[in-house]
């Protein structure tokens, strides 16, 4: 039951990541170039409440940081990362760490 579970999350968590991702560079494109920090700030804020989201880095295209946000930047967890890409040049990424679950949470939810 804990392999067949742990399976299941490792598939929804892949897709969530995936999607998240993607609907950040979306969401932040604009706000990349130029640079505007604090929408960024509370665009990393606004996907960190989450409650699957260890914690989120929007960086430019030189890999600086440009917002963070999350509420479990400590526990581990699988990176998604995506580059924002417009008309053919990076201005900058994304990286989503979204908390693999303990075996422990995992039978709690059984």
């Amino acid at each position: 039951m804990v392999l067949a579970t742990t399976h299941q999350l490792n598939e929804n968590r892949t897709n969530q990541g995936q999607l998240m991702t993607s609907q950040l560079v979306t969401d932040s494109i604009v706000e990349l170039q130029p640079a505007n920090t604090v929408s960024l700030a509370l665009l990393a804020n606004r996907y960190a409440t989450n409650p699957s989201v260890a914690s989120i880095r929007i960086l430019d295209a030189n890999k600086q940081v440009l917002a963070t946000g999350g509420l479990a930047k400590t526990r581990q967890g699988e990176v998604f990362s995506r580059d924002a890409i417009v008309n053919d040049k990076k201005v900058g990424s994304v990286e989503i760490v979204l908390i693999q679950p303990s075996i422990g949470e995992i039978l709690r939810t059984q």
